[in-house]
């Protein structure tokens, strides 16, 4: 039986309001409208819907039994567009995001937290992993985007947003002082006790590459799956820190650490959004990531640096 849910749209609103005038005000529509699709859905389901009373139109025996149907249909349509009307809104929605530590608490938590002041029923989960792991989490669908350092490995599957352009940086505390202002060649850096990510971490392949490329091994002293505790170490005379130039600025400013300058720096490269080229992102997560590119300010977001408190 093929009837157009027009009909049932004007049946349901007839018998809620008792009446055809009520309900074609409602419906924006004429009252010979009304009529005209009440009895065209009385004749093609072949009996009487309502009848007549002193008060308005009230429905027949057949007609309770379609109307406790027809409600929850329209009903349940009408708190769909509801919610969605909230996605829309940003009033409603979710964004499951994938990050590592380091960009989570000194990039993107400044973000998340004015985005959550703009957007306060957005719901926001996170869970934080390596650039391997986020994309694997990624793959599997058990995020909406990742947050990670690039370069990424080209994947026809993802999609990748630079977001923020980064700087990689030698660091050397006061045992290191004879080496201030002195431009040296990577071979020589690379003989110091060097502080670096570990490996199979996509940071110290880049590093790695980087080294290679002006055919030097690297060979650190200090291998660290914490990549915000290598200023700390530097801090502390262990070595000759490899981190991100915006997360070592608090510490260059307070004289704690020194700028050691390669005769080839590290070119620069950035932090970017990943996303799933066949998987739409909802409403929320495009908007976080107009917010990340710059496209919708929320207010001034300041870099955090990972060792203040």
């Amino acid at each position: 039986m093929n009837v157009s849910f027009e009909y049932y749209k004007v049946f349901y609103h007839v018998a809620r309001l008792g009446g055809i005038t009520p309900a074609a005000r409602t419906l924006f529509l004429s009252q010979p409208a009304v009529s005209k699709s009440v009895r065209q859905l009385e004749k093609t389901l072949g009996c009487e819907l309502f009848f007549r009373t002193h008060k308005g139109m009230a429905l027949t025996p057949e007609g309770e039994v379609l109307y406790r149907h027809v409600a929850q249909a329209c009903e349940q349509i009408a708190l769909g567009e509801k919610k969605l009307q909230a996605m829309l809104d940003l009033d409603g929605g979710s964004i499951h995001i994938g990050s590592s530590d380091m960009i989570m608490y000194a990039y993107l938590l400044p973000y998340l937290e004015r985005f959550h002041k703009a957007y306060p029923k957005v719901h926001i989960s996170t869970i934080t992993a390596a650039t391997h792991g986020t994309l694997e989490a990624l793959r599997a669908q058990k995020i909406d985007l990742g947050v990670v350092f690039s370069p990424v490995e080209e994947d026809d599957d993802l999609e990748l947003i630079p977001v923020c352009p980064i700087h990689d940086m030698f660091i050397a505390g006061k045992p290191f002082l004879h080496l201030k202002d002195v431009v040296l060649p990577l071979a020589e850096i690379a003989r110091l006790p060097i502080i670096c990510p570990e490996k199979d971490t996509s940071t110290r392949q880049y590093l790695d590459a980087f080294f290679r490329a002006h055919g030097v091994v690297l060979d650190p002293e200090f291998e660290l799956a914490t990549t915000v505790l290598i200023v700390p170490f530097v801090e502390r005379g262990l070595g000759v820190g490899i981190t991100v130039r915006r997360f070592a600025e608090a510490s260059l400013r307070e004289g704690t650490v020194f700028e050691i300058t390669p005769e080839h720096p590290i070119p620069e490269r950035a932090i970017a959004v990943v996303t799933r080229r066949k998987a739409p992102l909802s409403h929320a997560g495009r908007a976080l990531i107009r917010c990340l590119t710059g496209q919708e300010r929320l207010g001034p977001v300041e870099w955090r640096s990972p060792v203040d408190g």
